[in-house]
């Protein structure tokens, strides 16, 4: 940006900011600047940038300042302003991303369970007898309500009853030693309902 002959003149705290004195503070200011960005950011790329675009917008709002020493100063808290927000950004960042592992972490455990579960439950679906696996299969698996599947199979409203309680009887026995599963099962049962 500024070659090394561009000095701030003595007393320059009196004059405005044009660009051979833009150069000059660049020069002058910007290693400080970017150390002291550093310190607070740990991380050379955002120092850097933060320090860059604290130049850039004490160029493009250069004519508010009547005199260099003002013009350092809003440089010096523009870009420690511009690290804490990129660390307080940071940090919320962070927070919502371990929020989000912790909530993918119960999905998962839970899509698991449902899984282990569903399975089990198809399984234990296929050694019901012919008659109980068709109608169990059309009400929890297909959604229908007792009177649709009375009337596909044609049979009356109680023989679907019977089916069901028959099947859901089987299960419950089936899955009772797998205690972590039947809880599962009874609220997915309750959802269907």
């Amino acid at each position: 940006m500024a070659t090394a002959s561009h000095h701030i003149p003595t007393g320059s705290s009196d004059q405005p900011v044009d660009r051979n004195t833009f150069n000059a503070l660049y020069q002058r200011y910007q290693p400080g600047l970017f150390f002291s960005a550093y310190a607070l950011l740990q991380n050379q790329q955002e120092a850097e940038d933060a320090v860059t675009e604290s130049f850039i917008k004490l160029w493009k709002s250069k004519d508010q300042f009547e005199h260099t020493g003002a013009a350092v100063n809003w440089l010096r808290i523009t870009t420690r302003n511009a690290c804490l927000d990129l660390l307080k950004h940071k940090k919320v960042v962070q927070h919502s991303i371990n929020e989000l592992a912790e909530i993918q972490e119960e999905d998962w455990q839970h899509e698991d369970l449902l899984g282990e579960l569903l399975q089990e439950i198809y399984t234990s679906i296929e050694t019901l007898p012919e008659k109980s696996r068709e109608v169990f299969r059309l009400r929890y698996i297909d959604g229908l309500k007792n009177e649709e599947i009375a009337g596909r199979l044609g049979i009356r409203h109680q023989s679907v009853r019977n089916h069901l309680s028959e099947a859901l009887k089987t299960l419950r026995l089936k899955l009772l030693d797998k205690d972590h599963l039947l809880p599962l099962l009874l609220l997915m049962l309750k959802w269907k309902d």
